[in-house]
């Protein structure tokens, strides 16, 4: 359960706090949803987050479930918890998953680059 819980954490930083997503697509050259159009944005000088531009240019269910992230913690836990064959944990995993994510949050904020 606390090595599911880090995952989930992990997953929440990684996909709320950097833009590996992005990153990664372009070095491994695979197409991410309307990537063409946050990179024209990007280039003519725009400043905004992957996950705050899908949410804000293109939002529907699908999408504001993805950039929300206690939403997306919700789901990652319960898919974790099926796969681990413990619903039981589900809640615990869950809230775990979200403490992690937040003091990554912190902690990077308060971190020296």
């Amino acid at each position: 359960m606390d090595i599911i819980s880090c995952w989930v954490a992990i997953i929440l930083f990684l996909l709320f706090e950097t833009n590996f997503l992005i990153e990664y697509s372009k070095k491994l050259n695979f197409n991410l949803p309307y990537k063409n159009d946050y990179l024209k944005i990007i280039e003519s000088g725009g400043s905004i987050h992957y996950l705050l531009f899908l949410k804000r240019a293109y939002s529907n269910f699908w999408i504001n479930l993805f950039t929300c992230y206690v939403c997306l913690s919700v789901w990652l836990s319960f898919i974790f918890s099926i796969i681990s064959f413990n619903l039981l944990e589900f809640p615990k995993i869950n809230f775990y998953g979200l403490v992690g994510y937040l003091i990554l949050k912190i902690l990077a904020k308060y971190s020296v680059n």
